[in-house]
């Protein structure tokens, strides 16, 4: 009994997070503390039904599922791809290890999203290590059943692009006198999570464009930077930003090594929502008082271009300007600023006020 709960427990934990990106939020002179989770709330954390075996850690091949009886081995790649004929399935890739096969597979393989499965060649069970609904930039193993996976970032079932994130999956197996993997029904996976920092000099993208957004806020903290977005005054650029999902709008970081300055552009952004309109139509008039009495948003808005307050140890200055369309932070950093990563989510209520936090990680700190 206790292993069923502790395997349904370990189950639960990695279908919240999956190969999604986790935020840990740090302290800031702008942003609450303990903010909701950072995940839009449009992108699935479940993975879609695929066989009827989905919702099961592991699966048995050559043998029924649930039972302890052990399947024919596994020796070739021919061997596991008939594993997966007669399903909507397409395998991308089958990286041998050892005798055994992990295997990378889709429904729609030119995007994902994508499972991971691991299956041991002495008698071909199968364990299904990792759902994953974003690009795959690297998949490492580790050890036997042990796997280490770099996203992208970019969602398959929509346009968002989160910050990279590292996820980990180890399959947890019982063996028998011979060594080989035991399956019974309380086989289990453990997964955990891991913060990608990315090189100072590494451009990311990230954010999802289209939208257009003005700043809220924008100051230094002990972390790095913190950038609070809001909608445009306009009835049309209101309505589409809080359309479906708030989302950070289109981010793209790089970095000038010579003048060691890391720069932001965020996409179709200002600094200013604008001036309130004068509806004429009753209609549209009652209709706007509305939104903005249901979403709390308080127009105009506006946020100064030039130096940004606040400080912290790896900038020497930030200044953010408007640029066409778009709005850029220039931020000069000192020769210690050695990799960054970016965390994001919501003010609130519910997924208002989405923002962004960039975090700098100082050279020799890990």
């Amino acid at each position: 009994m206790l292993r069923r709960i502790l395997a349904i427990f370990l189950l639960c934990a990695l279908l919240l997070t999956g190969c999604t990106t986790v935020y840990t939020d740090a302290a800031s002179s702008v942003l609450p503390y303990n903010t909701a989770s950072s995940k839009p709330a449009a992108e699935s954390e479940t993975p879609p039904a695929d066989e009827e075996d989905n919702t099961d850690a592991t699966i048995a091949v050559g043998a029924s599922a649930g039972s302890s009886t052990a399947g024919a081995p596994v020796t070739s790649e021919d061997e596991v791809r008939a594993i997966y004929d007669g399903t909507d399935m397409t395998i991308y890739s089958i990286t041998p290890y050892n005798g055994d096969f992990l295997v990378r597979y889709s429904p729609a393989p030119d995007n994902g999203p994508w499972w991971l499965d691991w299956i041991y060649g002495q008698n071909g069970t199968r364990v299904k290590l990792m759902f994953c609904d974003q690009g795959i930039r690297e998949c490492e193993i580790q050890a036997a059943g042990s796997i280490r996976v770099l996203t992208d970032g970019q969602n398959s079932e929509w346009a968002y692009r989160s910050f990279p994130h590292i996820q980990y999956a180890t399959a947890i197996l019982n063996q028998d006198e011979n060594g080989a993997p035991v399956f019974d029904e309380d086989l289990y996976y453990y997964s955990s999570s891991e913060t990608y920092w990315a090189d100072i000099t590494e451009p990311v993208s990230m954010g999802m464009a289209g939208r257009r957004e003005t700043v809220i806020d924008m100051v230094m903290s002990v972390a790095g930077v913190d950038i609070a977005f809001g909608p445009p005054v306009d009835l049309e650029g209101f309505g589409s930003f809080y359309a479906d999902v708030c989302t950070p709008p289109a981010a793209e970081f790089s970095y000038d090594a010579d003048s060691r300055v890391l720069s932001v552009i965020f996409r179709d952004t200002s600094l200013s929502s604008g001036d309130v309109p004068v509806l004429d139509d009753e209609f549209l008039r009652n209709h706007y008082a509305k939104q903005l009495e249901e979403t709390g948003v308080t127009f105009p808005t506006g946020f100064p271009s030039g130096p940004l307050e606040g400080s912290n140890p790896l900038i020497v200055s930030a200044d953010v300007e408007e640029s066409d369309a778009d709005t850029l932070l220039k931020l000069v950093l000192t020769e210690d600023a050695a990799a960054y990563t970016v965390e994001s989510g919501y003010t609130g209520p519910d997924d208002n006020g989405p923002y962004l936090r960039l975090i700098l990680r100082e050279r020799g700190s890990w």
